[in-house]
């Protein structure tokens, strides 16, 4: 999805003192530690070391930490719970989730479940900062303020959507503005689009892709026609 209009002046956040403090490495980890070592915490306190509180055990069948070069074993044992002679592929709506991730979701609802209260307000909160800030350092973002982390693309779509069309309503775009995506998009992003942008006064425009895809000229030309459309929307 792209929006075509005027360039949209954006102050850059800056980090607060306490969020500066968490990007030193290692403090989230030794806070983790610090919030579980205690009694009602005995069965994840003993033995974890301090890279990671969910580190997975060394002994464990399912951790890519005993990687030992056997790529092919490591993905039979990371998918063992799948049916036999079936291999499902990540289509982004039913997903080929690792034993190791499994055990890792197991964990930590375990977790929650031993004292809900103390979870919420302590490792959940430092867990989640924890992860986004390993987001962050994988696409690059300058900050972390930058990743947030969500149930699902149909929901980030909708967040995005309702800041674009607080945009219309504050004037930073302009009625007439285009909303450029792909024809294939995903059902539920259309009509989000749609819902959010078309109703806010967005001109919405699909590039249409050839299947199957002859060159990347082919690729090219699409845009270029829904961008010219777009012109002469102007």
């Amino acid at each position: 999805m792209m929006l075509l209009n005027q360039d949209v002046n954006r102050e850059k956040v800056e980090p607060t003192r306490e969020q500066s403090g968490y990007l030193k490495k290692g403090k989230i980890e030794r806070d983790l530690m610090e919030s579980f070592e205690s009694s009602d915490y005995p069965d994840v306190a003993d033995g974890v070391e301090e890279t990671y509180i969910i580190k997975k055990e060394q002994e464990s069948k399912t951790s890519a930490e005993n990687y030992n070069g056997d790529e092919t074993g490591l993905i039979r044992k990371e998918f063992e719970h799948h049916e036999k002679g079936m291999s499902r592929l990540n289509n982004g709506s039913f997903g080929s989730c690792p034993a190791s991730v499994l055990e890792s979701q197991a964990k930590w609802a375990g977790l929650w479940l031993q004292q809900p209260d103390k979870f919420y307000y302590g490792p959940l909160q430092d867990g989640i900062l924890q992860s986004r800030m390993t987001v962050a350092q994988i696409i690059n973002a300058e900050h972390v303020d930058e990743v947030s982390l969500v149930d699902n693309v149909t929901t980030a779509v909708a967040i995005v959507l309702q800041q674009v069309a607080w945009e219309f309503a504050e004037k930073r775009f302009q009625k007439g503005d285009v909303v450029l995506m792909l024809h294939y998009a995903y059902g539920a992003v259309k009509k989000s689009i749609k819902a959010y942008a078309g109703r806010a006064g967005a001109h919405i425009i699909e590039a249409k892709l050839p299947f199957p895809v002859g060159s990347n000229e082919d690729i090219i030309g699409s845009f270029r026609g829904a961008v010219d459309i777009s012109k002469k929307n102007d």
